[in-house]
């Protein structure tokens, strides 16, 4: 009696839950086939992406897209940002953009292209017009990124400039200085200069000297406060 009333009570419900199971297991190993990734697009097809399709997942329909956009972005670090388009029931569409070069370096072997964040993104073929970093040969290749202290400054005051004004070279000044040419002015700042106070402090000197219409030749802010030559 015990059994039947236990049966009458739990046992549609122990049924529901194998036809669950079994379903969930069908709808999963039905999806390796129905889903297959077999096709990868890659935009814009300019762009050279390179994928490892081995270890890639091969069913679309549960893609982890996080980690294989981390793996893609480590494995291509002279992208700047990528974002994983499902197109089904066969595709998977990578939709790139790559890191834009704001300077011009001088590498121990080549002329490179390098970003704001520091990554060597290609060659320079002479057709760039961009600010030259001219400052000691760094031993990087294409797609690695360069941590010297003294570029890092070099990057921080190009990207810190308002639009109105260019940077046309930036080199050594002294062994802990590094010097902006801008033109008629000229701008001394230190290797180890804090990125985050920087570019206020510039903005508001060169806004106030334009306001005035007098720019002066030389803008040091090597010490506490800013010492101006005219």
């Amino acid at each position: 009696m015990h059994n039947k009333a236990f049966f009458r009570r739990f046992g549609s419900l122990i049924i529901l839950l194998v036809f669950i199971i079994i379903t969930s297991i069908g709808i999963y190993f039905g999806s390796d086939y129905l889903f297959a990734l077999e096709n990868i697009e890659v935009a814009p097809d300019t762009l050279q992406v390179t994928v490892n399709e081995d270890k890639m997942p091969k069913n679309l329909l549960f893609f982890p897209a996080g980690k294989v956009r981390e793996d893609i972005l480590r494995d291509n670090p002279i992208l700047a940002s990528l974002q994983l388009k499902k197109k089904f029931p066969h595709t998977l569409v990578i939709i790139a953009k790559r890191r834009e070069p704001i300077a011009i370096i001088r590498l121990e072997s080549i002329v490179g292209l390098i970003d704001r964040e520091g990554y060597i993104v290609g060659i320079d073929d002479g057709t760039a017009f961009l600010p030259r970093i001219a400052l000691e040969p760094f031993p990087v290749a294409v797609g690695q990124h360069v941590i010297d202290q003294s570029v890092r400054a070099a990057l921080t005051l190009i990207a810190a400039l308002p639009q109105e004004y260019t940077v046309q070279q930036i080199t050594r000044f002294d062994r802990l200085s590094i010097m902006g040419e801008l033109g008629e002015i000229n701008i001394i700042i230190p290797q180890d200069i804090d990125p985050d106070n920087f570019s206020s402090t510039l903005q508001t000197i060169l806004s106030g000297f334009r306001i005035k219409g007098s720019m002066p030749t030389r803008i040091d802010l090597r010490f506490d406060k800013p010492i101006i030559q005219f």
